[in-house]
């Protein structure tokens, strides 16, 4: 990756890319409303924090009145702009990191794969476990590039509508807040009477005796024509 270009990773990954070479780094945390407020809650706490306060009062200023579709549009902008001056835009992800960048970037951009590679982690028992990670380079999607009907085109879309659900969500408990617990609450109780009325019908269907296929005998007597 050359100097000047712009690399879209994790936090945590771009402490380190900082060192390699002078590029322009943007973090996924900054444009995730739930992962933005969790940075600027320091704000809120006192004593030694891991992320600066300054930094926390600037994005707060910038970006902390923009709900999480907003800041999926900022993104968005930003990236494509810089696509379009020629620039070169990479992500670095995870398999889901990438699958959530999808998402928010929509279907503005194709994804060029330059490199990957594992990192083996190790945990608290030290048994290794290894991380995907790859590279790729933000390309404008027109229509000679769309890609065909296949897995990745379905999990793709898959990534965008899995964004949008999750945005309209968030507006939606902004608008009315509580209002989505009270109605998984009438989910959740007409869940209960369906399986409810399930059951009634399965009792119901062990009680009532099978006549297919049997005799019924009567004991009444044959009736006796009645002559005029």
């Amino acid at each position: 990756v050359p100097d000047g270009a712009i690399i879209v990773a994790a936090g945590s990954v771009l402490d380190s890319v900082e060192f390699v070479g002078n590029y322009e780094l943007y973090s996924f945390e900054t444009f995730d409303r739930k992962l933005l407020t969790w940075r600027t809650d320091v704000l809120k706490k006192e004593g030694p924090a891991p992320f600066q306060r300054l930094k926390a009062k600037e994005l707060v200023d910038t970006l902390g009145k923009m709900n999480d579709g907003q800041l999926a549009a900022l993104q968005r902008s930003l990236l494509t702009s810089n696509v379009a001056a020629g620039r070169m835009v990479v992500v670095l992800a995870s398999p889901d990191q990438l699958r959530t960048a999808r998402g928010r970037l929509g279907d503005a951009f194709s994804y060029e794969r330059l490199t990957e590679w594992y990192q083996v982690n190790f945990t608290k028992d030290d048994e290794p476990r290894p991380a995907l990670w790859t590279l790729y380079r933000l390309q404008p999607r027109t229509k000679n590039s769309l890609i065909p009907e296949s897995l990745a085109s379905v999990d793709e879309k898959i990534d965008k509508l899995q964004f949008r659900v999750r945005t309209l969500r968030d507006e939606f408990d902004e608008k009315y807040p509580g209002a989505r617990q009270k109605w998984d609450e009438v989910t959740d109780t007409e869940k209960q009477i369906r399986e409810l009325r399930d059951k009634a019908k399965q009792l119901q269907a062990r009680a009532t005796p099978n006549l297919t296929g049997k005799t019924i005998v009567t004991n009444l007597p044959t009736a006796t024509p009645i002559k005029p």
